[in-house]
């Protein structure tokens, strides 16, 4: 079974992307924190990342580039879910090593076709 890590400080917004992911048969295990992505990546195995952009302390750029820098990680895919829309925001994420990148609120078929797209791929 793949495994996808969710992070937002949103605790709906987690909730909402775990039932969303169950529904294609995918295990999340949601942090609410960039620090708690970070430490997650020592000690499990994952074959996504789902990640909010605007979170304090350790932002999901901060995130991107410990994932990206790792070499047990640096080929997972991550994408930003985020409420940043604008196509200058959208450029900044993927030139930061973002696979993929969708703004809130989305369409609960696009995430899931965006995930079954991105897992098809490994």
């Amino acid at each position: 079974m793949s495994r996808a890590l969710v992070v937002d400080d949103q605790r709906k917004m987690r909730r909402v992307l775990q039932i969303l992911l169950e529904q294609i048969g995918l295990e999340s295990v949601p942090v609410d924190s960039g620090e708690a992505a970070v430490e997650h990546f020592g000690a499990e195995k994952f074959d996504l990342v789902l990640t909010d952009l605007a979170m304090p302390r350790v932002s999901g750029v901060d995130v991107i580039q410990a994932i990206k820098t790792n070499k047990a990680t640096a080929h997972l895919p991550v994408v930003a879910v985020t409420a940043h829309a604008t196509p200058e925001d959208r450029q900044r994420a993927l030139r930061s090593g973002f696979t993929e990148y969708l703004t809130k609120p989305f369409r609960p078929r696009d995430l899931l076709h965006l995930v079954e797209r991105l897992l098809a791929h490994d």
